[in-house]
């Protein structure tokens, strides 16, 4: 589809091609070329003076030169740990759809956590810078501002240790063969989700997709117990747009963006962060990238210490990041 015409250029074009009735054949014939002359001119100046005029009236993409992921599914975004027994772990697990009700039998509180999830967002935020890696500071944002966000969450997954690959003490690899304790596979609750959100100053809106997870050993009435869960999703950083501006290193190779939405779901409120983040793509490799900004939701109180997060929640995935957090 072709770019829209600008409104001068319209006026223009409108005042070349009147069609109003001449007074003399003689009249007519002479303007009529002067018409067709005045048309073409118009023409090739449209390719110039219109061609850069912005008038879809969208915010720019945070990461025009990002390469685009191909379908936006879960693949798509930043993995699990190479190596680790958490990452071996998810080999050996198997996902099974549950019910509401048949999530609540294993243990889950599934009232608890979809009222959490269904709470909008509307925190202040402020920004702070963090890995630049050989790029530049970002710009187009402010310090302070505010984060709005509403989450959508679809059915339950109960995500449990594989029969076909755990014996009840240990878990194999079905690839290699290579055992890890059982005792680390802990099972959980995976409720797949949408992040719709915005930041007040413009710097960036779009969509995420991820999951929530609720951990737990699966037997009724004996859920880990704690007063918050996490939640992670993933937007394509060429798909945000807004007024924030980065400047990552220059790479020999395409470069991927993401945006990450990091959630920590209380009782009372949800808080976390946003993150972009862009690496230099290189298939099977783990690239440390750029990361010039987070943005937490609501400030962090400098004298609060973090939230334990335990294994089989597994609160980032260092692949996302190459181990920078």
């Amino acid at each position: 589809m072709g770019h829209e015409m600008c409104p001068a250029c319209i006026a223009k074009l409108d005042e070349a091609t009147d069609t109003r009735p001449m007074h003399n054949a003689r009249t007519s014939l002479l303007s009529r070329l002067r018409s067709r002359q005045t048309m073409a001119s118009l023409l090739l100046a449209l390719a110039t003076s219109c061609q850069g005029e912005d008038t879809s009236g969208l915010p720019p993409s945070v990461c025009p030169m990002c390469m685009p992921q191909t379908g936006g599914d879960s693949g798509d975004f930043p993995g699990h740990t190479a190596g680790s027994e958490v990452a071996a772990c998810t080999l050996t697990l198997e996902h099974v759809p549950v019910s509401d009700d048949e999530a609540t039998a294993l243990g889950f509180n599934a009232a608890e956590i979809r009222r959490r999830l269904a709470r909008s967002i509307d925190a202040p935020l402020i920004w702070r810078e963090d890995n630049l890696h050989g790029g530049q500071p970002a710009n187009g944002y402010q310090v302070e501002t505010r984060m709005q966000a509403a989450i959508t969450a679809t059915g339950f997954v109960n995500v449990r240790n594989d029969p076909r690959y755990c014996d009840g003490t240990t878990c194999r690899l079905p690839d290699t063969g290579e055992s890890v304790p059982q005792a680390a596979c802990i099972p959980y609750l995976e409720v797949p989700i949408t992040v719709t959100f915005k930041t007040l100053d413009g710097a960036v809106s779009g969509t995420a997709k991820g999951r929530a997870l609720r951990s737990g050993t699966g037997s009724s009435g004996s859920e880990t117990e704690r007063d918050w869960f996490p939640a992670e999703a993933f937007a394509d950083l060429h798909d945000v747009v807004g007024s924030l501006q980065l400047f990552p290193a220059a790479a020999d190779r395409g470069q991927k963006g993401y945006l990450s939405v990091w959630l920590q779901l209380y009782a009372d409120q949800t808080t976390g962060d946003l993150r972009p983040m862009i690496k230099e793509w290189r298939p099977g490799e783990v690239i440390v990238g750029y990361e010039p900004l987070v943005g937490y939701f609501p400030p962090p109180d400098p004298m609060a210490a973090p939230p334990q997060v335990d294994a089989g929640v597994r609160k980032r995935d260092d692949a996302s990041s190459g181990g920078a957090r």
